[in-house]
């Protein structure tokens, strides 16, 4: 008989096959609705990148644990139930929030806004890099799955942990080591891309930053009035610096305070710089 290895390594690249051509399917779709539709807005390259490398690794985490669920449970008809009960709570962990940190959102997306002026360029790093760090977990779910596989009439739970605690020592223990051992390293990049430049902050950390700027905001807050005035805002996407200048005409405060600045009649210029922008889940 085959080594269990090439077996379980076989289900695991037939799957993600399968996820792989699922996941790209809609892009045959966008292009032809584009051709038909709008021929000015068609593009090659946006659909293929946006279902390839946002959506594809994502549906490989599914995957990978659907795998897991296989692995752990000998019946086939229950083991896709728990994969659609995995499916069931990714998609409303997301929409409820309850866990909003995007690396620790399995088979989500990252979040990314693109635009027509800059395309993929501010994101592609980022995504790369989640993505990166996806397959890495993907590997390390399909090594606990190889851990875990059945084989022969070993169906009894201490005859499989014996069995698992056996294969540490060969190829499923090393992948298991070197998914792990990715996943720390690219996760060290991605905490810096959302947290240092990004600047993330946990839904409860951004609720309670809001609670603090209107308590402390709502104290001074007065009626005011303007005449008029302009904007003119300057973003260096290489030094990642937003510069923004501003002048207000004919301010009138009834406190003599506007946001906390002192006020008379006339015009009042200002400028602020911003070294990043906050994003919860991207950098910028």
């Amino acid at each position: 008989p085959a080594p269990l290895g090439s077996r379980v390594a076989g289900r695991a690249l037939a799957a993600a096959a399968v996820t792989l051509v699922l996941a790209l399917t809609p892009v045959l779709a966008v292009w032809i609705v584009t051709v038909f539709a709008t021929p000015d807005a068609f593009s090659l390259l946006d659909p293929t990148f946006y279902f390839g490398l946002l959506l594809a690794p994502s549906l490989l985490e599914l995957c990978a644990l659907v795998l897991l669920a296989h692995a752990l449970i000998r019946h086939a008809g229950a083991a896709h139930a728990v994969g659609v009960i995995c499916a069931f709570f990714i998609v409303v962990n997301h929409e409820l929030g309850v866990t909003s940190y995007p690396p620790a959102e399995v088979g989500v997306p990252p979040s990314i806004t693109l635009s027509e002026f800059s395309g993929w360029a501010p994101w592609l790093g980022y995504v790369l890099t989640a993505d990166l760090f996806k397959l890495a977990v993907a590997a390390a779910i399909v090594a606990l799955a190889w851990l875990a596989w059945p084989r022969g009439t070993a169906l009894t739970v201490p005859v499989r942990w014996r069995a698992g605690m056996g294969r540490l020592v060969g190829g499923a223990g090393a992948l298991a080591a070197v998914a792990v051992a990715l996943a720390i390293g690219i996760h060290t990049v991605l905490h810096e891309r959302l947290v240092g430049l990004g600047g993330y902050e946990s839904a409860a950390a951004e609720t309670a930053d809001d609670a603090a700027w209107e308590a402390h905001s709502w104290v001074a807050a007065a009626p005011f009035a303007v005449t008029g005035g302009e904007v003119a805002i300057e973003i260096d996407p290489i030094g990642r610096r937003a510069t923004a200048r501003w002048r207000l005409d004919g301010v009138r405060s009834s406190s003599r305070i506007l946001h906390g600045l002192p006020v008379s009649r006339g015009r009042h210029p200002g400028r602020q710089r911003w070294p990043r922008a906050r994003r919860p889940t991207g950098p910028i």
